[in-house]
């Protein structure tokens, strides 16, 4: 149960002790504030290890990092989809803006795990 004392709010107290106190008359019961969605965004950031990535986060909170080749961000957050109208396999996810693919290609530094990567696009 949620409490406020003299403007002050308390959250998940015991319910046998926060009936005893709204019975006396010394809190109110309050209802805990509800999250504000988030909205998903793009931005280019850096990983653990300094290195330049994109980064969505997610209306969820989730947080996801792309550091590939450049040419390879527009399906870098998307996943492997069985279409049942096609039969087929599809990519379905988000893309990342054009702004941000156009930032990240000026911060991009070949790493050795790019180098022995097959991209996915032809260069």
């Amino acid at each position: 149960m949620d409490i406020r004392v003299n403007d002050k709010s308390f959250y998940q107290v015991d319910p046998v002790l926060a009936a005893v106190l709204l019975e006396l008359g010394l809190v109110e019961r309050i209802e805990k504030p509800k999250a504000v969605p988030l909205e998903p965004t793009w931005g280019v950031g850096t990983d653990n290890k300094g290195f330049a990535c994109i980064v969505h986060r997610k209306a969820n909170g989730e947080m996801c990092h792309f550091d590939g080749w450049p040419d390879d961000a527009k399906d870098g957050f998307k996943v492997v989809a069985w279409d049942a109208a096609t039969q087929s396999r599809t990519l379905q996810g988000p893309e990342p803006p054009d702004s941000v693919i156009a930032a990240y290609r000026k911060v991009f530094i070949v790493r050795d795990h790019h180098k022995f990567a097959k991209p996915r696009t032809k260069r």
